[in-house]
């Protein structure tokens, strides 16, 4: 056996076996003919343990091996237990390796006879039936001893040792005795489990306990996939026998080591005897839930963005009801949607056509505005096949719309039924939100609907979780929405005593959770609606991940149809639910979004509960009710709170409780009042939150749905500056970040469900934004769509010239077609964009065959087809061969207009000679100068790449009259990324028109090395082209830049007035000295000169006038400089003292 361990030298062998020995045959009296057999089957069991995986031992001999390993460490155990020594048992590693090579083995269940001892084993004369004996008799002083009495013992790197002697000792009994088994167990499991919680047992050796599982699955029930389902979905916890115990000890496992799924392999499963059913029930078990786009319809407006902004500055929704219907009611406030066309408002008529507004509840619309705005934040668009079948929907709604109900109810009275709409019945469901979501989307997949008053949103999203986690979904779109804001509900809960009614007349301050005048709270309307998605699914589509959803609690105090219990119990019960389905500790929580609606008996309740379950981490914790400054929305509470909670982990900024001033009865507590808090997680990125919901009806569910961790996503670059910018920044920092880096807020394009699949499709990242210009009164907007296309090559660069061209061309001509999906008039390319951008290098061949006819050659073929079709112009930077004049290369742009025909080309006016850009070698400066182009949508120029850093360059553009110019580049980071923002914005703004700059992304090997001459070592790549295209206004505001990583389209509108009304504001214009005209003197007066500098000369009656346009470009002075500086006796203006 000595030929299987490998990697010890003899001579460390033989030391080996000494210390052993000496430690065996001295201190625990081991026979020394035993010892060396013992020592031998150990260090063989450690070895393979370490180098081989014994799972794929399957021959005779392997067994072989295997088994007489086995036999003589199992040996070694009896030995011990037979002399009774009990201590060095337990401290022993041997004893691990021993019983653990019997679940790693192909055929256990064949070997397993070798453990009995029989006469001839060694001197071990024991019969079978005397061994089986033996451990009965001593099992009590065993278990006992196995048994930790006192957790804070250090335990040491064996802590795992009981638990496998203890399976050791089952594979002897079989199931003789397995409730005598069952009962220590259960208290091993639970000291272990306090072990784990104060740090005595390592994760790893944690870990080890998922065979627990299968020896649970194996005797408490002949269904092991079903045990593990119930484990980790239906939640066993302590109270029966030890699953308790497991569910925790896999659930913090799969905290900390993220996934125990690769440790459930089919291969595993397949191989411990599961079905192909059984084995996907098991996977099932691992699936993790996350959060991928959020949607908003409240009081403090629509749009989750614009809502967060208002609750974080501690603004409120609340108003007055003026209505007439609501005069007689004690109550006349309420969180009402505002609903218009302004900035934040719900625009109810743009969004929906008037037969589905027929259609439709008003919580329908909510929920349907509310689930738009979050799958495009997910860009989640399935239109069809795998993708919609694999999209539910989850969507509670609390109460019916009881104005729509009463409304029929009198015009059947007066009118008959003729009069009730065919409508009526689908709008009061209070299902069909759900079902409103799912036709609007033609989302497939699971359609469920909870209606459990105010906790319907929580439990439209626990059940949506717990949906991915079955494996019946892979996305839901789930959450609540109420429209229950009308006279006869709010009579109804006055009459109940539920409503705050002594601030009518300041409808801002009556909703005041925990302070101690409150009395009673204001109900509220809207929608809050999340994306669920299952953790590899939203990774396999690079989606943005806000938090991740833990775990759900539900319960019921069963004490009165609307109290909660005085003690808190029934809250208590689904803290600790939700915690324990999370796999965390409840010192790991730093945030509650509280229930807390502002009622005396509820506040109060939900603080003596958060006090006596969290103890002495109360303090510690932060805890806030969002009800101060949207009131109460019952049904949709639990979901637009989620929504709240997810920001909160996303942005680590807590919510104010506004209106709290007194906090008396519970001062003890940071209950978050009137201003936002910040939060800096206490280990390292994770950031647990809790959400309260609680409903009448003695209902308590609790959503643990955020958990915050930076590194679901890690990539070799960096994909976007503005993203790293706003996950990493809290909200109100992060708006003022964005006001500076942008100049102001630009509005969000939207497009078709056409485009957003064909750039899902293709792998596309598509943004879109809008410029506006004033309003004029003697012209219209001139509004045009551009677009800027960056993308990566698509072949390695060792294919043929004419293969690449055409995989590269068949990528752009996607990208052209979204464009025109999405209005694009002028689509724009990057620098080059039919090949690798070769010229780092000054290896001529193969990268000079990418040089074609500027005119008729094949690209400008394939885009004239194009610009014709979709009716846009192209632009499109190539590499030039100039056949008519010597086969000459330049770096030239060919402008195609909508109806096909060639405009003309421009060329690189400055060629770099610096580092890795080597253009020089191939072509030279243009000889066309500045040409503008006049198309159907304005005056057009291009700017090619490293003419941006040369601000004459720009200028003598806007000189001939260009209103848009396009910068296409193909740039590095390394060269010229902290330059990349800031030139063509300066560039628009010093020159009052739209600069629209583009860059490749990716990195571009070369099969050959070349240095750059910089001192830098030979290399094969350019660097990484770092993409961020993007679009800068005349007014100095800017867009976001795409991604520096990824495939994209920016897509920009923009008012073409809005460079004239620049010039205007800031006086940006030609100097020169133009004759204007000449009038006869009248009661008119001069012509408007405003801002002129008028010289008057009058004669005979006529005022002549001219005017010299002495602004800030002072070209006639810039000439005079230039053309000194152009001649050989140029003397700089230097002055000295």
């Amino acid at each position: 056996m000595v030929p299987y361990i490998r990697g010890k030298s003899e001579q460390n062998h033989m030391m080996s076996y000494k210390l052993w020995k000496h430690i065996a045959c001295y201190k625990l009296g081991i026979p020394e003919e035993l010892a060396w057999a013992y020592f031998e089957s150990f260090t063989v069991l450690n070895a393979l343990k370490e180098r081989v995986d014994l799972s794929t031992f399957h021959t005779p001999h392997d067994m072989s091996v295997i088994e007489h390993v086995a036999v003589n460490a199992w040996q070694f155990v009896v030995y011990l237990y037979q002399q009774s020594f009990f201590t060095e048992v337990k401290n022993l590693s041997v004893v691990n390796l021993a019983v653990e090579v019997w679940p790693m083995s192909p055929n256990s269940s064949t070997c397993l006879t070798s453990l009995r001892p029989s006469k001839s084993d060694h001197g071990h004369q024991i019969a079978e039936e005397s061994y089986q004996q033996y451990v009965l008799d001593h099992l009590d002083t065993l278990l006992q001893l196995l048994c930790l009495k006192n957790p804070t013992d250090s335990l040491g790197p064996v802590s795992q040792v009981p638990l496998n002697v203890i399976l050791a000792l089952d594979w002897i009994l079989g199931s003789q005795d397995e409730d005598r088994i069952m009962v220590p167990l259960h208290d091993l499991l639970s000291q272990t489990h306090r072990a784990c919680e104060t740090g005595y047992i390592a994760s790893a050796q944690v870990f080890n306990y998922n065979k627990l599982v299968q020896y649970v699955c194996q005797h408490l029930r002949q269904n092991p996939y079903g045990v593990i389902q119930s484990i980790l979905i239906e939640k066993c916890h302590s109270t029966t026998l030890v699953l308790g115990p497991i569910a925790t000890f896999l659930k913090v496992e799969l905290l900390q080591q993220e996934s125990l799924a690769k440790h459930w392999d089919d291969k595993t499963l397949a191989a411990a005897g599961l079905d192909e059913q059984q084995r996907k029930v098991m996977r099932m078990s691992f699936r993790r839930v996350v959060v991928t786009g959020l949607g908003l319809v409240t009081p403090l407006g629509s749009g989750t963005w614009h809502v967060w902004e208002n609750l974080v500055a501690s603004k409120c929704g609340i108003r007055q009801l003026l209505s007439p219907e609501y005069q007689s009611i004690p109550c006349r406030i309420a969180g009402v949607v505002p609903v218009g066309e302004g900035k934040g408002m719900l625009n109810i008529n743009e969004a929906f056509s008037s037969a589905e507004q027929r259609s439709m509840s008003r919580s329908s619309l909510f929920a349907v505005s509310a689930a738009k705005e979050a799958l495009c934040m997910a860009q989640w668009h399935p239109s069809g096949g795998k993708d919609a079948l694999s999209t539910g929907v989850s969507i509670g709604v609390g109460m019916v719309d009881l104005s729509t109900i009463v409304e029929a109810g009198l015009m059947l009275q007066q009118f008959g039924y003729k009069k009730i709409s065919p409508y009526f019945v689908p709008v009061i469901l209070p299902n069909m939100a759900s079902g409103n979501v799912s036709l609007k989307f033609g989302l497939r997949g699971p359609n469920h609907s909870a209606s459990t008053a105010c906790a319907a949103g929580a439990h439209g999203i626990g059940d949506a979780a717990r949906m991915i986690m079955h494996g019946d979904a892979d996305v839901m779109v789930c959450g609540g929405s109420e429209a229950s804001v009308n006279s006869l509900a709010l009579a109804g809960f006055c009459r109940a005593k539920a409503l705050c009614t002594d601030f009518n007349d300041k409808p801002e301050k009556a909703s005041m959770p925990f302070d101690v005048k409150r009395c009673g709270f204001v109900m509220g309307e809207g929608a809050g609606v999340l994306i669920l998605e299952e953790l590899n699914h939203a990774l396999a589509r690079k989606a943005n991940i806000y938090a991740e959803m833990k775990g759900y609690g539900l319960s019921g105090d069963a004490v009165h149809i609307t109290a909660p219990r005085s003690d808190g119990t029934g809250v208590m019960m689904c803290m600790d639910a939700a915690i324990r389905d999370a796999g965390i500790k409840k010192e790991d929580i730093m945030y509650i979004n509280a229930h807390a609606t502002s009622t005396l008996l509820g506040d109060d309740a939900e603080c003596r509960a958060i006090k006596a379950y969290f103890g002495p981490h109360a303090q510690k914790l932060a805890i806030s009710s969002s009800k101060g400054a949207i009131g109460h929305l019952l049904g949709a509470a639990g979901a637009v709170e989620a929504v709240f909670t997810v920001l909160t982990c996303y942005t680590k900024v807590v919510p104010p409780t506004l209106n709290l001033e007194d906090a008396s009865d519970h001062k003890d507590l940071n209950l978050v009042p009137n201003m936002p808090q910040k939060l800096e997680p206490v280990n390292g990125s994770r950031f647990f939150a809790l959400s309260n919901s609680f409903g009448f009806g003695a209902l308590f569910p609790i959503g643990l749905c955020c958990y915050k961790q930076c590194c679901f996503k890690m990539t070799e670059e960096l994909h976007s500056i503005e993203s790293a910018l706003e996950d990493n920044l809290p909200s109100d920092v992060w708006l003022q970040v964005k006001r500076i880096l942008y100049g102001k807020d630009i509005p969000v394009l939207s497009f078709p469900l056409e485009a957003l699949e064909l750039a899902k499709d293709s792998d596309f990242e598509l943004k879109g934004y809008g410029f506006s210009a004033l309003p004029e009164d003697t012209r219209p907007p001139r509004i045009v769509r551009v677009g800027l296309f960056q993308n990566q090559i698509v072949l390695p660069t060792t294919m043929p010239v004419s293969t690449q061209r055409d995989a590269i061309h068949r990528r752009v001509e996607a990208g052209v077609k979204l464009a025109h999906l999405c209005g694009v008039n002028i689509m724009c390319f990057q620098e080059a964009w039919t090949m690798p951008f070769a010229f780092c290098t000054r290896e001529k061949h193969p990268w000079c065959q990418f040089g074609e006819a500027a005119e008729d050659g094949p690209t400008t073929h394939f885009c004239q087809k194009l610009a014709e079709m979709y009716n846009m112009v192209i632009v499109s930077p190539i590499l030039e061969r100039d056949e008519t004049h010597g086969d000459v290369l330049w770096n030239t742009a060919v402008i195609i207009s909508n109806t096909g025909k060639v405009l003309g080309k421009t060329r690189k006016n400055h060629i770099p000679r610096v580092g890795d850009f080597n253009e020089a070698t191939y072509y030279m400066e243009s000889t066309l100068g500045h040409p503008v182009f006049q198309t159907q949508w304005g005056k057009i120029a291009v700017n090619i790449c490293y003419g941006r850093h040369h601000p004459q360059n720009w200028m003598v553009y806007g000189l001939n009259g260009a209103e848009i110019v396009f910068n296409p580049s193909a740039t590095t980071g390394a060269l010229s990324e902290p330059l990349w923002g800031i030139e063509a914005r300066n560039a628009a703004i010093a020159n009052s028109y739209f600069t629209c700059a583009i860059n490749r992304v990716g990195k571009e090997h070369f099969p050959n090395e070349f240095t750059s001459g910089d001192g830098q070592s030979s290399h094969k790549d350019f660097g990484h082209f770092y993409g961020s295209s993007y679009v800068a206004a005349p007014d100095g505001s800017r867009t976001p830049g795409l991604s520096r990583t990824q495939d994209g389209l920016l897509v920009v509108e923009m008012d073409l007035n809005l460079c004239r009304q620049v010039k205007d504001h800031w006086g940006f214009r030609v100097s020169t000295n133009v004759q204007l005209g000449t009038v006869r003197k009248s009661s008119h007066g001069l012509p408007p000169a405003s801002g002129l500098d008028k010289k008057i000369l009058s004669s005979m009656g006529e005022l002549k006038w001219h005017c010299l346009f002495q602004m800030t470009q002072r070209l006639d002075v810039y000439a005079k400089a230039f053309e000194a500086a152009s001649r050989p006796d140029f003397q700089p203006q230097v002055i000295g003292e």
